[in-house]
């Protein structure tokens, strides 16, 4: 049986990047490893006592988990799209991870929410490097 970066890499052979298929199989990596640790962290805020004052930044990760897991599922669908459909979906990405980002940053005390904040930065800076690679 195949690692999912081997079949990841494969298929991205077909994906209309002028990128290498790590790149992509890196990105991908990002956004199911920030969906996990985001949705641990929803859970988290939404058990803390202070779940009022974290309300903005469960809105803001929940907003970017579902746009992460949207993002990823277009990038792994092994589908022709042109470049700006790329562009526009992983700038999307961005905008929602950096306000995840942003957000988790401001209730740094708070583990959860730095966690989050960390894991939102780097798959960012990951979507940033793919999409600046797009031919």
């Amino acid at each position: 049986m195949q690692s999912t970066t081997t079949m990841l890499r494969e298929e991205a052979r077909t994906v209309p990047l002028g990128t290498a298929p790590d790149d992509l199989a890196a990105t991908l990596d990002a956004l199911a490893g920030y969906e996990q640790v985001a949705l641990t962290g929803v859970a988290t805020m939404m058990g803390d006592a202070r779940v009022a004052s974290l309300r903005t930044c469960i809105g803001a990760t929940q907003d970017a988990v579902d746009v992460a897991a949207a993002t990823r599922h277009v990038l792994a669908r092994n589908t022709p799209a042109s470049s700006a459909v790329w562009r526009s979906v992983l700038g999307t990405a961005v905008h929602a991870l950096d306000r995840a980002a942003h957000c988790g940053a401001q209730n740094l005390e708070v583990r959860a929410c730095r966690l989050q904040a960390e894991a939102a930065a780097e798959t960012a800076h990951r979507c940033r490097q793919l999409r600046a690679r797009l031919t």
